[in-house]
């Protein structure tokens, strides 16, 4: 969409929002006759329209910094549209009310933000990414509390700010204390109706629209309770509405955001797991050393030498699978290391034995990659004596598999728990569990978690 044409759109997108409401509230059309308020109206929703598609888009797409972009962004609409509304009143009523002025500029910047929040929804929404709200508990009252406040601030700057001069101290404390009950009650009721409705998958990949029903129904439910409890919050039904589709699109935003963080996160742990992998299975020495092992075997046990290839050729076979999912089916695992610690078997023969203790079931899976990681730490940390064979264990128990062996520490070696750190990183991101890992004088116990899944 051009920008002109994107400027009319949501113009008249706004201004056809307010009349809807301004209908539904008054039960008519009366509010619609005046001329002058109309001619506010498609003044004040331009200069927004305005500052989003000809300043905040052109800095988005500069590249310029993020806290820059928004601060100039929201210094323009909240300063030109002071000037459109001193202008404004000065003309139709020869005078110059601040409090208004200001209740109005600061109302246009919780606009402005509100369009850029829908927008970056429905950008995000394209790809028909999924948005989850199962987050934990301390996450959530963090993600209630810090809307809150926001809310509170814009609403206390709206309402608080061009009285402060007018009424007693008392009146503004109390009215601060009912802005502050005011945020956190819509706040809560927002985030429960959008749980609620992203229950569904539909809306759930259909962001905006869940956005948009979500603040109906908290907006009408806010003012509901808001006359229960004896109209806390003095508001009209347009700006409940405008307030609570600010709050569900800032919790959307907000979780969004984070669903992207956490995605570049969980990419750069796979990728650096992905990138120990590969530095493992080009690795000249690994290669050159079993090939070696293979041609001694091949003058001295010629059975011995075509067992060995097999399982050479087997542990080959999987590193060239290039399996680009996150978990991995725990049966297939196993056999892959039951051939990777066959191939360390004929190159240390006593120094270690190995046992699985357990069958796995067809829908047990293990986060990928982590069982070599695991193997690796312990032939790097170790030392393989045939006099004192370190014993390694794989055990299945309830949900979690089980990786123990007993401990005879190479004093050089210095290990910086990175690996196990990585693991325990992905587990979190992608399940929201993590590893356990118990480290004492003889021996090392990982517990990795296993998910069950169905094809």
């Amino acid at each position: 969409m051009k920008s002109f044409k994107k400027f009319v759109f949501i113009t008249l997108t706004l201004l056809l929002l307010i009349a809807v409401l301004a209908i539904i509230n008054t039960q008519s059309f009366e509010d619609l006759r005046y001329s002058r308020v109309n001619f506010y109206m498609l003044g004040f929703f331009s200069v927004i329209s305005f500052c989003y598609i000809y300043i905040y888009e052109k800095m988005i797409l500069k590249k310029i910094k993020t806290i820059k972009t928004y601060g100039i962004s929201i210094a323009s609409v909240f300063f030109l549209n002071m000037v459109f509304s001193s202008l404004c009143i000065y003309l139709f009523f020869k005078n110059s009310d601040y409090e208004v002025i200001i209740f109005q500029s600061t109302l246009s910047v919780c606009v402005f933000l509100l369009i850029v929040f829908v927008f970056e929804i429905y950008k995000k929404s394209l790809p028909k990414e999924s948005i989850t709200l199962n987050e934990k508990s301390s996450s959530i009252l963090l993600l209630i509390l810090k809307t809150a406040l926001l809310l509170s601030f814009f609403l206390l700057i709206m309402i608080c700010g061009p009285l402060i001069n007018q009424v007693p101290q008392k009146e503004i404390i109390e009215m601060t204390v009912r802005v502050l009950l005011s945020s956190f009650q819509i706040t809560l009721i927002s985030f429960i109706i959008l749980r609620l409705f992203y229950i569904s998958n539909y809306f759930r990949k259909n962001v905006v629209i869940g956005v948009l029903f979500s603040s109906v129904i908290s907006s009408l439910l806010s003012i509901y309770l808001n006359t229960l409890l004896g109209e806390i919050l003095l508001l009209h039904f347009t700006l409940f509405f405008l307030v609570c589709l600010f709050c569900c699109s800032l919790i959307v935003i907000m979780l969004l955001y984070k669903s992207k963080i956490q995605n570049l996160s969980l990419s750069f742990s796979k990728k650096e797991t992905e990138y120990l992998q590969l530095k493992n299975q080009i690795n000249p020495h690994f290669l050159f050393n079993n090939l070696n092992i293979l041609i001694a075997f091949i003058e001295t046990n010629p059975q011995k030498a075509i067992e060995f290839g097999h399982h050479l050729s087997n542990v080959y076979r999987h590193y060239l699978k290039n399996d680009d999912n996150d978990f991995v089916l725990l049966n297939d695992e196993l056999q892959f290391i039951s051939e990777y610690l066959a191939i360390f078997k004929a190159k240390f023969e006593s120094g270690f034995t190995f046992e699985f203790e357990k069958e796995p079931s067809t829908t047990q899976y293990i986060l990928s990659l982590s069982l070599q990681e695991l193997i690796d730490n312990i032939f790097k940390h170790n030392i393989l004596d045939k006099e004192n064979p370190v014993v390694i264990k794989i055990m299945i128990h309830q949900n979690e598999l089980i990786i123990n062996n007993t401990k005879i520490s190479k004093e050089a070696v210095i290990s910086t728990k990175k690996g196990l750190e990585n693991i325990n990183k992905r587990y979190n991101l992608l399940t929201k569990k993590e590893i356990t890992v118990t480290d004492n004088e003889n021996l090392f116990e990982v517990k990795i978690p296993i998910l069950h899944l169905t094809k």
